[in-house]
């Protein structure tokens, strides 16, 4: 009867079994035969549940895995309600442990973590909680640096699992140097303890000593080819990052999810849309899932490179967006001068009860700005704070000066300035003066210049400026008085300006993928 029923008859069965809390052993081995998913209504009512229910799905888990990604979330909910606010396992912890430590791999170790962090002013005992040192010292080592080199002191055994955990411990901590030391010591090294070394040298920036480990590494996988790439792109060096992805290609290495968004957010930066189709056809070509990272990654490139038909193809076509999804499409619309598109995107945005943040905002401001849509961006910069509590920063006041500024209203774009609440810099006053110079208001220009002039005394551009519009306006008298300025400040232009061009074709190519 129960194998024919949807999955509402596994939630129901879950509900029972959590409300009666009795046969515990009987439900295990019915959802272990059943094989039943675990919904959003089980894991808030199980959650509240007591200590029996808790040891079902512990054995759910040693018989299925963590296949039932829903159920690893509520296991975490049940340590975070049960254990760090308060509620111990007190009896049922001799029971309940084995079954854990049969069940659980590292990817709870975040949530065992956390526990552990939480009691340790509570006096837990971890000797007589954890079954193995190494277990013990694997959570203590992401409570602090110090508690895990005394626990790492005191094992009578260590191996590379062990040693691989401080040297991570003391990258985690900004202790580079500490941990090479322990790196050096180790009597042997796996994969693993290369990657986490290269892995700290490469988010503190430091390239040379990632790329002598990457050269010296005996075996590479593909979370070491994917660690070079994600150091060279998250620090912008984004040719860098598509040399080291032709390397690994070219050596037979199979890209992952996580090294495919990596290396196609580096062609969106360098706007590489040739390389990023070619890789597109790849993960379709390979059996890629389009998720949500792959997913955003594209859209973003699309975006970014002006293909903006293809950038809302993925868009429509990802079951599941998050923020950077919307964020991509609404700024690629408004960049490329599709200022009302951007706008219905941001209305269906909200519809769909996505929360926009800051990023969001810049966006759909600049596309207001690019339309000249004054009273659209006036009411966008008020929802900002007054529905989504977002607070203003010099980048939403840049948007605003520039949009107030070329619509006319420079008196109400002065006004907004010194309101701000945070310092006005060069930017915004630039787009201030901008505004002054379109429509000829030689008053509220020197205001702009004087403040720009106080942000950047040395910058005779600014002086140029002022002395452009007096020119434009045959106010010579002010043109001699300014130059003369000028030339007691030291900051007179030395020579006629003069631009030149260097196109320089660049090889972005990659290997065939």
């Amino acid at each position: 009867m129960w194998r024919s029923k949807d999955h509402r008859s596994a939630g129901l069965g879950w509900s029972l079994l959590s409300s009666g809390g009795g046969h515990g052993s009987l439900g295990c081995d019915f959802f272990v035969s059943v094989g039943a998913a675990v919904d959003q209504s089980v894991m808030q009512s199980t959650a509240t549940s007591g200590p029996c229910i808790i040891l079902v799905v512990i054995s759910f888990i040693t018989h299925y895995g963590w296949r039932h990604r829903r159920l690893f979330l509520w296991l975490g909910l049940v340590v975070n309600r049960w254990v760090i606010r308060g509620g111990p396992l007190g009896g049922v912890k001799d029971q309940f442990l084995p079954l854990f430590w049969a069940a659980v791999d590292h990817v709870f170790w975040n949530h065992l973590a956390h526990v552990h962090r939480a009691k340790w002013e509570g006096k837990w005992c971890l000797k007589a909680t954890f079954p193995s040192p190494f277990q013990m010292f694997q959570a203590v080592s992401l409570c602090g640096r110090l508690r895990s080199r005394s626990v790492f002191d005191e094992m009578p055994e260590r191996d590379v699992f062990a040693w691989t955990t401080i040297v991570s411990a003391h990258i985690r901590a900004g202790d580079l140097s500490s941990a090479r030391r322990f790196f050096e010591e180790m009597p042997e090294r796996n994969t693993a303890t290369w990657n986490t070394m290269i892995d700290g040298y490469a988010r503190m920036g430091n390239f040379d000593s990632a790329e002598l480990l990457f050269d010296q590494m005996p075996g590479k996988d593909i979370i070491s080819w994917t660690t070079m790439v994600s150091c060279y792109s998250q620090h912008q060096k984004f040719r860098e990052a598509l040399a080291v992805f032709n390397e690994m290609m070219s050596k037979g290495i199979h890209p992952d999810e996580v090294t495919l968004a990596t290396i196609i957010s580096a062609c969106a930066h360098l706007g590489a849309l040739d390389l990023g189709k070619e890789i597109h056809l790849y993960i379709l070509q390979n059996g890629f899932d389009l998720d949500v990272y792959i997913g955003s990654a594209l859209i973003d490139m699309y975006a970014k490179c002006g293909n903006l038909d293809r950038s809302l193809s993925v868009f429509f076509k990802l079951q599941e967006k998050n923020l950077f999804c919307w964020n991509s499409v609404i700024d690629g619309l408004a960049v490329h001068g599709y200022a009302n598109e951007a706008l219905k995107m941001f209305r269906r945005m909200e519809r769909e009860k996505m929360k926009p943040n800051g990023i969001t905002f810049i966006s759909v401001l600049s596309a207001c700005t690019h339309a000249g849509l004054v009273n659209e961006g006036r009411r966008m910069f008020l929802s900002m704070t007054d529905d989504y509590s977002i607070p203003p920063e010099v980048g939403h006041y840049g948007c605003m000066v520039d949009l107030l500024s070329k619509a006319g209203l420079l008196k109400d774009a002065l006004k907004l300035i010194r309101s701000m609440k945070v310092k006005p810099n060069s930017i915004i006053w630039g787009a201030l003066f901008g505004g002054c110079k379109l429509h000829r208001n030689l008053e509220i220009a020197q205001v702009a210049v004087n403040e720009l002039l106080i942000l950047e005394p040395n910058n005779s551009g600014h002086h140029n400026l002022l002395v452009n519009m007096y020119a434009e306006v045959n106010r010579w008298g002010e043109v001699a008085k300014m130059r003369a300025a000028m030339k007691n400040l030291g900051v007179e232009k030395k020579c006629p300006g003069s631009s030149w061009i260097e196109m320089e074709k660049e090889d972005s190519s990659v290997c065939s993928i």
